[in-house]
């Protein structure tokens, strides 16, 4: 359960760190609404713009993954490895065939479906908030896109259809975002010593 008082003082470390895991979260959270609008917008996606997406949400995402505190390490061993799992799914998509991977989920939409454990990742972090510190919108964004990614896999990423499944999840996981940004800086460190 989340902590909601100070046990120690906290150090530079410690805010840094946690100030990192929340810039990722939020932007993660852009990251989401930018592409959901752009699938609601039914235009032409471009291959180029469509993996250049996702390696950024990649990228963001880790900055969080690495930062999250968390009481039990296999927690942290789960979401670190189910990070490290879809960079190296993305490093395979890099090398398959010569084609970009933005093209292929363009040409193969079921191929989004390579992209549940980036989801997992962001899902992660809204169950482990609901979890801790009941923000209930983190178990409704998580289940949500979830279901976003397994639409797009069936629908593809010029759904319209998915574009808005994908903002109104978006726009739970801002409206969780806010919550937890506000939140202060040592409930997110809580008692060092129950660290394992």
């Amino acid at each position: 359960m989340g902590e909601k008082m100070q046990y120690q003082p906290l150090t530079t470390g410690d805010k840094i760190s946690v100030l990192f895991y929340r810039t990722g979260l939020m932007l993660v959270t852009l990251q989401l609404l930018y592409g959901a609008y752009f699938m609601i917008l039914a235009k032409p996606i471009n291959t180029r713009d469509l993996s250049t997406y996702i390696t950024i949400l990649h990228l963001l995402t880790g900055l969080s993954v690495i930062n999250i505190h968390l009481y039990v390490k296999r927690f942290r061993y789960f979401i670190r490895g189910l990070y490290a799992f879809s960079l190296l799914i993305v490093g395979l998509l890099l090398l398959y065939r010569g084609m970009g991977f933005g093209e292929l989920f363009l040409v193969r939409p079921q191929t989004a479906i390579l992209l549940l454990p980036v989801a997992g990742c962001i899902a992660f972090f809204g169950v482990k908030e609901a979890f801790c510190f009941r923000i209930m919108e983190g178990y409704i964004s998580a289940l949500l896109l979830v279901l976003s990614v397994f639409g797009i896999s069936i629908a593809g990423f010029q759904s319209r259809a998915m574009g808005i499944l994908l903002m109104l999840t978006s726009l739970i996981y801002a409206l969780f975002i806010i919550k937890k940004v506000f939140m202060p800086l040592a409930y997110d460190i809580g008692d060092k010593s129950a660290y394992e």
